[in-house]
């Protein structure tokens, strides 16, 4: 079993090591035995120009990065985005079961992802498609709404035939048994914050150290991700706050949220202005005080992962 670990920024990247760019590598050989993954909507999002030569050189540059990240070729930009595809959806996936973690003392009467490990194939892929449903039942609503990334784990995932089904059953076996490397170490986390009384914690970007692992730098620079260090993202809202004035409170709201660096920061404050005040009440001002919008889905699920590690406390019966 995989040491336990606290849960803290840089936990998930360091507790996965390499079952998380295994995760990737499997998903990309998924992807390749099925391209009716996310459609046109998806790839619109991510598609990079090719009309000049440094747009070129970067995609060639890109191309190279990503065959080392999936351990496959990576030939055209078809495959390209496939790849990204890849390790964008094994993010989404650890944070669906990181949600899943966090709030399994919500149901104490259900199986946790301790179970998963020894689970058939088919029992994985329907507990990760379900993890929406299993959220809501714990109480918590409308955190998978708009995610793209569960094709691989859909209810005909497993269901491959014809001339392909040989090359789609190895990948339907590699896939589950990377993501029970993953379901291992995200089911040994411990959960201590959600204890009866304990101390809100420290509302963190658990993504972005996990993300900056999984996917080389000139990907994601060259897709426009950058991530705002905890300290940088302080100074910018004390800054903002102090230029406002002391008012009551205060409201906030990011336009390109990202993984949610600055809805933290600002979570953290309302969290220390509200230290005093009961849990449902504390809970309240940090849903209704902060707000963040991205037209990125993988950012828009991160952050609300990341909001909800948070404030799990806060949930607890």
């Amino acid at each position: 079993m995989p040491p336990r670990r606290p849960l803290h920024a840089s936990c998930l990247a360091d507790a996965l090591g390499d079952a998380g760019p295994r995760l990737v590598a499997a998903l990309y050989a998924r992807w390749a035995t099925e391209r009716d993954a996310p459609g046109a909507g998806w790839l619109d999002l991510f598609r990079l120009a090719q009309g000049d030569a440094t747009q070129r050189g970067i995609l060639s540059e890109r191309g190279a990065a990503l065959a080392v990240m999936v351990g496959a070729p990576v030939d055209g930009e078809d495959a390209q985005h496939g790849a990204i595809l890849a390790a964008q959806t094994a993010v989404a996936l650890v944070a669906r079961l990181l949600a899943l973690r966090v709030t399994e003392p919500l149901a104490p009467a259900d199986p946790g992802l301790a179970t998963l490990r020894g689970a058939s194939d088919a029992a994985i892929h329907a507990a990760l498609a379900q993890a929406g449903r299993t959220l809501e039942d714990r109480g918590v609503r409308g955190l998978l709404e708009g995610d793209p990334f569960g094709w691989a784990v859909r209810s005909d995932a497993l269901a491959g035939s014809g001339a392909a089904a040989p090359a789609r059953d190895a990948a339907d076996r590699s896939l589950a048994d990377a993501l029970r490397a993953v379901i291992a170490v995200v089911a040994a986390l411990p959960t201590p914050a959600l204890r009866e009384g304990a101390p809100v914690g420290a509302a963190e970007d658990h993504f972005a150290a996990l993300t900056q692992a999984l996917v080389p730098a000139p990907v994601r620079h060259a897709l426009g991700e950058f991530y705002t260090p905890a300290w940088l993202a302080d100074l910018v809202v004390d800054g903002a706050l102090a230029h406002a004035g002391p008012p009551s409170g205060w409201r906030g709201l990011d336009p390109c949220c990202g993984s949610g660096a600055f809805l933290l920061a600002l979570a953290r404050r309302v969290l220390a202005e509200t230290r005093a005040a009961p849990r449902a009440e504390r809970l309240r001002a940090v849903l209704d005080r902060i707000a963040g919008v991205d037209v990125h889905p993988l950012a828009v699920l991160t952050a609300r992962v990341n909001l909800l590690v948070a404030c799990a406390p806060l949930l607890a019966t």
